[in-house]
């Protein structure tokens, strides 16, 4: 059998054989990396994210649980990609649409007189923001538990920022708070709806005052907010991050137990914490015309539960601690 030379042609495959091994090479190189440099966690094993894990502050009906592949496969958000104004915001784009509708979900925080929110549509797919508004928040919204939340990054006069941490504790999200030199390893786990550490040293974050409200009804009350602008590199993640087939459906992510009788596990709840009394409501306790008031240490709440709607609208008094999530979350936290 004849060899073919590179003088009589041979080049031609040699080249062809270099420009396939570098196709290769460029299409296997992610996933080669994501393999090598992922942060810690195999879906599998509790102990392989690297977290203190022993003896956990949780009652027997939140143990903890796998909820991602690793740790960090969120893509949290350090700070806002960009900041709008509510004419921004609503402004309609030819063959778009305009950012939000009167209807989209936002969360929303008052300042010294100012205002800023944070769609729900670009915090289904980030479901942490870090910010510098109102002196440092850290912004959350899990929506496989309802749960949403805003603390104060600052801790012991240090801004801090979280990561996700790929485990659960009763269906509800468990952050913890990076190293400081970055190295991943021995953070101790914190419990997005209650800002309480579980493992790991006593940490309590304290909450800051907010709204959970439609774009409407926030920008019809602070018309001069801010807005949290998305991430023009996501926007395909974002339209694909809508979690409305979830609370439509019955499926839950965790075996978890929910008392016979009573809610849904993926109705609404809101756990409403004062000074001396923590009242929990479920969508059960709700009149017919979906309003509700009660008294919670003294404070008036007033609270709303539209018609199939997946939240409960609350107007409470500062004193009084707002902790939103399904029903299956709220009953395994033991409120």
């Amino acid at each position: 059998m004849k060899t073919l030379r590179l003088s009589e042609g041979g080049w031609v495959l040699v080249l062809a054989a270099a420009v396939i091994a570098s196709l290769l090479i460029w299409a296997l190189a992610p996933a080669v990396l994501r393999l090598v440099d992922r942060p810690p966690g195999d879906g599998r094993t509790i102990e392989s994210y690297g977290f203190k894990t022993d003896n956990p502050r949780l009652p027997d009906s939140a143990p903890i649980q796998i909820a991602l592949q690793h740790r960090d496969m969120v893509p949290v958000l350090e700070a806002p990609p960009t900041i709008i104004d509510a004419t921004e915001a609503s402004r309609e784009v030819p063959r778009k649409g305009p950012f939000l509708t009167s209807g989209d979900l936002v969360i929303g925080v008052e300042h010294e007189g100012l205002a800023r929110a944070w769609p729900l549509l670009l915090l289904n797919v980030h479901e942490v923001m870090h910010d510098d508004f109102a002196g440092g928040v850290v912004v959350s919204w899990h929506w496989p538990s309802g749960a949403t939340a805003v603390y104060e990054r600052t801790i012991d006069g240090t801004p801090q920022t979280f990561g996700v941490s790929g485990l659960a504790a009763g269906g509800g999200q468990l952050l913890y708070v990076r190293n400081a030199e970055g190295a991943a390893g021995g953070e101790g786990l914190v419990s997005q709806f209650t800002g309480q550490s579980v493992t790991g040293p006593d940490l309590s974050l304290k909450p800051v005052p907010y709204s959970l409200t439609t774009w409407g009804q926030w920008r019809q009350a602070h018309p001069e907010t801010s807005v949290v602008g998305p991430d023009q590199a996501m926007l395909k993640r974002y339209k694909k991050g809508k979690p409305d087939t979830w609370f439509n459906s019955s499926r839950l992510l965790f075996d978890l137990p929910v008392p016979e009788g009573g809610p849904s596990p993926k109705s609404p709840a809101v756990v409403l914490e004062a000074p001396g009394e923590t009242r929990t409501i479920t969508v059960d306790d709700f009149p017919a015309d979906g309003a509700l008031t009660v008294d919670v240490g003294g404070h008036q709440v007033v609270l709303n539960h539209p018609e199939a709607s997946h939240h409960i609208e609350v107007d409470a008094p500062d004193e009084v601690v707002v902790r939103r999530g399904i029903w299956q979350l709220v009953h395994s936290l033991g409120y």
